[in-house]
């Protein structure tokens, strides 16, 4: 019998001005070791302080590795919306950087259990992202289970 777990990773970016999507990109993500070794403790039932909830940008474009645990260069972290769609065993965290928020050259994005410090799950380089002043950019992370 066979009987594995497989949880993976997209992050959606969307870049508005206004009610207009300007730029949209999907990329699948790396968890990272303390991701999975979260990911571990949760399931055995571990006391852990916090869900993965946050959503943190960035402005750097190192690429991802398995040995990370933040942001090379935070912009911001949210607290993001979490919903669960148990018939396609699929979960959504989704952040919403208003006008005036992380604005400026963004190209990384990582999910955390705090609003600050904590525990990384994963990271996403993603192409340069110049968030203008006045835009809105809508991060949505989309995990699956199989």
């Amino acid at each position: 019998m066979n009987d594995g777990i497989k949880v993976t990773g997209v992050l959606q970016l969307q870049l508005l001005d206004g009610d207009i999507v300007v730029y949209e990109h999907w990329g699948e993500n790396m968890i990272v070791t303390t991701g999975w070794q979260f990911i571990a403790d949760a399931m055995f039932n571990v006391t852990r302080p916090d869900a993965m909830r946050y959503i943190e940008v960035g402005s750097d474009g190192t690429a991802e590795s398995a040995a990370d645990t933040a942001l090379v260069v935070p912009v911001l972290r949210k607290l993001g919306v979490y919903i669960f769609f148990s018939d396609t065993k699929t979960a959504r965290l989704r952040v919403t950087y208003e006008p005036g928020e992380a604005t400026g050259l963004l190209a990384e994005a990582g999910v955390f259990d705090a609003a600050s410090g904590g525990t990384m799950l994963n990271r996403k380089n993603f192409p340069v992202v110049n968030k203008a002043a006045t835009q809105t950019l809508v991060a949505t992370w989309h995990f699956f289970f199989s």
